[in-house]
């Protein structure tokens, strides 16, 4: 990677490099460093969708473990049927709690604001029944007692966000702030998260500029 910047931004005349004033990207090193090395006169910027977007990534490793627990419980309770009935077949059938968390963790990656809770049903066959938005989203909801408190912390962040947009002052310390409450959470996924609002500071406020 490296190597490949080196050879295309060099070819940009240093003059039109220094009239660069922004480099927006995600949060990986090499692209944070491009200021430093190639445009001189920018700043580093991070914006929102990438920093949702780092601890989304955590919430669905998250998702994922709470998802191998139930097939684990689904294949234990299959094989004590298998022996019970003499039966000795391997075909699985997702239970409802695996269905849910194999199509619906948009209940926690979405931002919750943007949700659909009309009263309008469907039918989910894999659920057996008629659902709305709204009852898809407890029956997630339910399925773990951390899964409430997760969304509720994730949601901090895009509150603050939101709320900050165009006053990098505010911004910053609100920041401040969040990133206090993070590093004493009880999930290391938020602690990890506090550490790298913390460390990234900078180009995260500098996204709050008009």
């Amino acid at each position: 990677y490296e190597k490949t910047f080196e050879n295309y931004f060099l070819h940009i005349p240093r003059q039109e490099r220094l009239k660069v004033k922004f480099i927006i990207s995600d949060m990986y090193e090499s692209y944070l460093k491009l200021p430093e090395k190639y445009f001189n006169n920018a700043i580093s910027v991070i914006d929102s969708f990438h920093v949702i977007a780092w601890i989304n990534n955590k919430i669905n490793l998250f998702i994922n473990d709470v998802k191998k627990d139930y097939q684990k419980r689904d294949d234990e309770k299959r094989k004590e049927k298998n022996y019970k009935e003499n039966k000795d077949f391997i075909k699985r059938k997702d239970s409802k709690e695996v269905y849910l968390l194999k199509n619906h963790r948009w209940v926690l990656l979405m931002n919750e604001d943007k949700i659909d809770r009309s009263p309008i049903t469907h039918r989910v066959n894999q659920l057996g029944g008629y659902y709305s938005t709204r009852m898809i989203e407890e029956e997630f909801l339910s399925l773990n007692p951390e899964f409430p408190i997760i969304r509720k912390l994730k949601q901090k962040y895009i509150k603050f966000n939101d709320e900050y947009i165009g006053k990098p002052n505010e911004a910053r310390i609100g920041l401040e702030k969040l990133i206090s409450e993070y590093a004493s959470s009880q999930y290391k996924m938020f602690r990890d998260f506090s550490e790298i609002l913390n460390k990234r500071k900078e180009e995260i406020i500098a996204s709050f500029e008009k």
